[in-house]
């Protein structure tokens, strides 16, 4: 299948707040109900391996849902949300939030142990996946961790389906 990336509501800073809360809703559901949240939880699992505090770089984390669900489960989790978009990130949290662009993350070198993007890749054209990769892995120390859509031609039909 030919992949014809276009931009969606959350790639922009467009929406009104109320589409902007409607689509990080619509992604909560998704991620709950679809993997999102488990995947994210395994991956964390694996990449942490026992160590007792880790920091954390949630990249494209809009309101920071998959982090919070972490943080329940890895309570000893340091996390920083990162979002191109100012107005996607949580207004009142304990954690970190900063607006940056995930393709010059505004850290030095080896700042977080772990840099993690959970549906976001699948907005980059391939030339930008390796700068977003190569800047993930010049800022972590342990692991970066991705995890997105897979494109199959019968996604392409249940969308059409409606």
């Amino acid at each position: 299948m030919r992949r014809r990336p276009t931009r969606e509501l959350l790639d922009t800073d467009s929406g009104t707040p109320s589409e902007v809360a409607a689509s990080l809703k619509d992604l909560r559901w998704f991620n709950r109900w679809f993997g999102g949240i488990s995947t994210a939880h395994r991956l964390f699992e694996t990449a942490a391996n026992g160590a007792p505090n880790l920091s954390v770089l949630e990249v494209a984390a809009g309101d920071g849902f998959i982090p919070r669900t972490l943080q329940r489960r890895f309570p000893q989790l340091d996390i920083t949300l990162l979002d191109r978009v100012p107005s996607h990130l949580p207004a009142k949290n304990a954690t970190r939030a900063v607006a940056a662009d995930a393709l010059a993350l505004p850290f030095p070198d080896s700042s977080f142990d772990i840099v993690s993007s959970s549906l976001f890749v699948h907005h980059l054209q391939p030339e930008q996946v390796v700068l977003f990769a190569r800047e993930s892995l010049r800022v972590c120390r342990v692991a970066m961790l991705i995890h997105d859509l897979v494109r199959h031609p019968l996604h392409l039909a249940f969308a059409y389906a409606g």
